[in-house]
């Protein structure tokens, strides 16, 4: 695990994705380590850290703890599922700057081990909104945008409905 310490000058030059900001996630991250995640976690998370697809460096500063997080906890988190790979499709876009060298290794161990544990879930864990961001993140961390972006917007019914017109076959109304 290569997390940059919270006593790290660099937090302090970080932006969120929130008008681009300088925004401390350090804080949060205590929070996170202290009591896990909750709706109010979640909402400054995705209000500070994501906004209308920006996101800064506070953003990919803060998701090697989140993998740190599901990689310590026996709940798992959707949210967490599907931030992650909000921000990682994110990041090739609207000009959103780059992950900072110092947070490089961090950040990429942090993807690899969030795909890696979410595979060993057991089937009950899994359901279409995990798969859907699941490949979502597979994608767009394999380059492949267009297919990450599908993933994102399909939820299930959606989906169901594209395949009954494709293939002009009512059966992908049920299982």
């Amino acid at each position: 695990m290569n997390l940059l310490p919270l006593d790290a000058a660099e937090w302090q030059t970080f932006c969120g994705g929130y008008n681009r900001a300088p925004f401390n996630c350090v804080p949060l991250i205590e929070q996170l380590r202290a009591t896990g995640t909750s709706e109010k976690f979640w909402t400054i998370v995705w209000d500070e850290l994501h906004h209308q697809g920006d996101v800064g460096e506070a953003t990919y500063a803060i998701v090697p703890y989140l993998a740190e997080h599901l990689l310590q906890s026996d709940e798992f988190d959707l949210q967490l599922l599907a931030f992650v790979a909000i921000v990682e499709y994110e990041r090739h876009r609207n000009k959103n700057p780059p992950v900072p060298a110092v947070l490089v290794n961090g950040y990429n161990w942090a993807i690899e081990a969030i795909l890696t544990k979410i595979l060993q879930l057991t089937p009950d864990n899994w359901n279409s909104d995990v798969m859907r961001y699941y490949a979502a993140l597979v994608a767009i961390w394999k380059r492949l945008p267009v297919m990450s972006a599908a993933y994102q917007e399909l939820d299930e019914t959606e989906a169901r409905e594209f395949l009954v017109r494709f293939y002009d076959d009512e059966s992908w109304r049920h299982d």
